[in-house]
């Protein structure tokens, strides 16, 4: 029975499918003519929900998609300050006027009671005597931040369809599916009453009164070119959050001990397509001119599952495991495979299923 194209009549459990298909084992792709399944990706640990998938298959899935990889992989920070901002100052040269005989107590005790990030760093570039407690509290306030980088590591993770009825095996708990009734009201469960994915980034924009303002970031608010701009620059460049360039990045499966390599990813060859050449590997990003598949990209489609996938879908063999993005060399514990041949052979499915996208 085809069902109506609204989205709110999608949604509504009463005009799914009545039969209910069992999991296929090994994966077996089920066609409908029907495209108007949604779906949606849901961190079941968390009790939250991918801001970025949401909708039919093709809306989304060519999307960037690095925010998933900033939520399973965990960042560094620097531990060293760059020498003009960890160097002291020698009052002997130049004039340092009254900051001299602040005693640094003080100074500290101002920079604590910023909040802002910018308005700490345009204060640490304003007095020499300023810059080493100013890269400190630039520092903190970085890492304050971009706390939910990585908050996603080792959790249970599904793209799931509105169609789905039968879940993976033993992916909730017994007290979780007490929550829903019956398992064929997960998906709409989750939808309705997990939350969004934290922000990864903070606000440009604020509302006062009843209006719009935009936030002025600290490289705006001097001139280009200057001694302020070159040292703010430096300033956030060397508190950034950062990912190690060397090492062999990887999706991986804790829940199986297996992973996919970012670099199978960035070779990946989509036949008859003008997309996902001379592609790199950036930490655990896949760069590129046209770059359409990358770790996070890998990880939806991985775990995607329904009762029926359509003619846009493929089965995920990781639906409902937990997942994280991390250096091959650095996993715990022994046994892991490497499973890159078989898990670019359902992205590239996935891919060409959706290749009229190009």
């Amino acid at each position: 029975m085809a069902c109506s194209s609204s989205p709110n009549a999608l949604r509504s459990p009463s005009l799914r499918r009545s039969q209910t298909i069992s999991r296929p084992n090994p994966p077996l792709y089920i066609y409908s003519r029907d495209m108007g399944q949604y779906w949606e990706l849901f961190n079941i640990d968390k009790r939250q929900k991918g801001e970025g998938v949401s909708g039919k298959i093709p809306e989304f899935i060519f999307r960037n998609h690095d925010w998933l990889v900033k939520l399973l992989a965990r960042p560094e920070f620097p531990d060293t300050a760059p020498a003009y901002y960890s160097s002291s100052v020698d009052p002997s040269k130049g004039d340092p006027g009254s900051f001299s005989v602040t005693p640094p107590e003080v100074i500290a005790a101002i920079f604590s009671c910023i909040p802002s990030l910018d308005d700490a760093i345009c204060l640490a570039v304003a007095h020499r005597l300023l810059a080493s407690e100013g890269f400190r509290r630039a520092l903190e306030l970085r890492r304050e931040e971009h706390k939910h980088w990585g908050s996603w590591v080792g959790d249970r993770i599904i793209t799931a369809g509105d169609y789905l009825d039968v879940l993976p095996k033993g992916m909730l708990t017994p007290a979780e599916l007490e929550e829903i009734d019956g398992e064929g009201e997960f998906y709409y469960f989750a939808s309705e009453n997990y939350e969004r994915n934290p922000p990864l980034s903070p606000p440009t924009t604020y509302i006062s009164k009843g209006k719009r303002y935009t936030i002025d970031s600290a490289l705006q608010r001097v001139s280009p070119g200057t001694g302020d701009y070159l040292r703010i620059r430096l300033l956030l460049e060397s508190t950034a959050p950062c990912f190690a360039q060397q090492g062999t990045w990887a999706l991986c499966n804790m829940s199986r001990k297996k992973y996919l390599r970012a670099s199978e990813l960035a070779k990946m060859k989509i036949p008859g397509q003008d997309v996902q050449y001379r592609c790199t590997t950036e930490g655990p990003f896949v760069k590129g001119p046209k770059t359409v598949i990358g770790l996070g990209t890998a990880a939806i489609i991985l775990t995607t599952d329904s009762s029926d996938m359509g003619d846009v879908g493929t089965y995920g063999p990781w639906a409902g495991n937990r997942l994280s993005i991390a250096m091959v060399e650095e996993l715990e514990g022994e046994g892991w495979e490497d499973a890159s041949v078989t898990c670019l052979k359902t992205v590239k499915q996935c891919v060409m299923a959706n290749d009229d996208m190009f």
